[in-house]
């Protein structure tokens, strides 16, 4: 049974409604609350919309269009096109997948997106967190009991990239407790550094217990058009997440998967990607002093505000919104222990990023808790 009383709202989509309502009222509100992207959809998808088949208005197949999934499946080893289900974003897809494996603990590694607990409040889960900040986090897995492992690369919220040795350590981590992978690569596209992340990932992803979730929210700036994939090498698995997906949703969104399967890697992506490179640079630019929370990837700054002699992060967001008109996420909602840091998007556009920034450094010279 879901126990409501124990699902919190999105903090990120509260704050950002609190944005909203502000800006509503007239007033001048910078949202760094969110992970979206502010592109348009790619021109060249854009375009695609007029031509679309009459079968992207009705109801599909509840694995996703045939093309689509056979155009995705080509860009991974070792999965063919019935190893793809597309799903109506992740947070969907991955509450099937825990609710599709038959094991209930979920070890997610901690800083870590505020969906996984939500997902795991959902599918009944017990939630293990694992804070990969203290130097024997691996350890601390090791000699924990699991299910299923849970981790995000380049990650959300702090941009992380996990390394080749951290991923041999999962791999045979997970492999010795023949536990389940949920791998989320969600921010594979906005890398910053010189790095091939499938490659690094390798003994992972060919593992036969991993779960990949991906998607085209962040890559094509396209989050309102709700769809995600999981790659599922277990038959058995697969079955289960599909009779999920026909009795809660139908199907994915037909006139999305069509649009994507005209064309699923606009040349536009690299645009965004190097727009994004140089906001992580416009961040460093104004605040030199967080070049040690320099993300690798993804588009977020996760920064200790211990450093500003400030401890209660929650605190000071809801003062930085009320009174200076600035919507940034503290970082308790991204794990245990994380009270003294915020979390940064960059997905904006860049005038009204160095505007925000600006206010922000105003903010922490003078700031008295």
């Amino acid at each position: 049974m879901i126990k409501l009383k124990e699902l919190k709202p999105s903090a990120s989509m509260e704050l950002t409604r609190m944005a909203k309502s502000m800006k509503d009222q007239g007033k001048k509100v910078y949202t760094l609350s969110i992970g979206d992207t502010h592109f348009n959809l790619p021109a060249s998808l854009a375009a695609e919309i007029v031509n679309l088949p009459e079968a992207a208005s009705h109801y599909g197949s509840a694995q996703g269009v045939a093309k689509l999934r056979e155009s995705i499946a080509e860009i991974y080893e070792d999965y063919a096109a019935d190893s793809v289900i597309i799903v109506p974003g992740l947070k969907q897809g991955f509450f099937y997948a825990l609710e599709a494996i038959e094991g209930k603990r979920v070890a997610v590694l901690e800083p870590s997106w505020l969906g996984y607990q939500a997902t795991c409040t959902l599918a009944g889960c017990e939630y293990l967190p694992v804070n990969t900040y203290k130097s024997d986090w691996t350890d601390t897995l090791k000699s924990m009991d699991f299910d299923i492992l849970m981790l995000c690369s380049p990650n959300n919220p702090d941009g992380n990239i996990i390394t080749a040795n951290q991923v041999e350590s999962l791999y045979s981590i997970a492999t010795e407790k023949d536990a389940w992978v949920i791998l989320d690569l969600i921010y594979e596209r906005y890398t910053y550094i010189d790095i091939d992340i499938k490659a690094l990932l390798r003994p992972i992803l060919g593992y036969h217990k991993t779960i990949v979730g991906n998607g085209f929210s962040k890559s094509h700036a396209m989050t309102g058009y709700r769809i995600g994939y999981l790659l599922v090498k277990n038959a058995n698995v697969m079955s289960n997440i599909l009779k999920i997906q026909q009795n809660l949703a139908t199907c994915a969104s037909s006139f999305a998967q069509h649009l994507l399967s005209k064309n699923h890697s606009p040349i536009e992506i690299e645009n965004f990607v190097s727009y994004y490179r140089e906001n992580r640079e416009t961040v460093l630019n104004i605040f030199p002093e967080w070049k040690v929370f320099a993300p690798q990837g993804g588009f977020y700054f996760f920064v200790d505000l211990s450093v500003y002699g400030i401890t209660d992060a929650s605190e000071f967001c809801m003062d930085l919104l009320q009174n200076h008109g600035i919507a940034i996420v503290p970082g308790a909602a991204y794990g245990y222990g994380f009270d003294n840091y915020i979390r940064i998007s960059f997905s904006l556009d860049r005038n009204g990023l160095e505007e925000a920034l600006e206010n922000l450094k105003n903010v922490l010279t003078t700031y008295h808790a």
